[in-house]
């Protein structure tokens, strides 16, 4: 299988988000090489349909081991929004910050829809 991987930029927020889809090991070692990831421990932890992960370094990749339905992106890409937006100060309450989170995961669901080929 040729697996995917792009990057989908946040645009108003100081982040970018990595995808990877269906990519072996060592392929997707060499895209975070390329960005200078620091992915120690990753590889350590099998993914079974999908992860998302927050990097010591600040950057964020969601894998999904190969073409995920769309429980599985919409739970990856909770997670990842659940950190990113952590991450800048922002954790998630219902009564002062529900809709950011909302448009976040709209946003980054949509555009994963593009580049993979789903419709949107």
């Amino acid at each position: 299988m040729r697996g995917k991987n792009f990057i989908i930029p946040l645009v108003v927020y100081p982040f970018d988000v990595m995808v990877s889809v269906g990519e072996t090991n060592e392929q997707l070692k060499g895209k975070l090489d390329k960005f200078n990831v620091d992915y120690r421990n990753y590889f350590e932890h099998p993914v079974n349909l999908g992860r998302s992960t927050l990097f010591h370094s600040k950057q964020t990749l969601i894998r999904f081991r190969k073409y995920a339905d769309h429980k599985t992106i919409a739970h990856e890409v909770f997670h990842a929004v659940t950190c990113l937006l952590t991450e800048i100060g922002m954790p998630f309450n219902i009564d002062h910050n529900d809709e950011a989170y909302a448009y976040l995961i709209g946003y980054l669901t949509g555009e994963i829809y593009k580049r993979i080929g789903k419709v949107v």
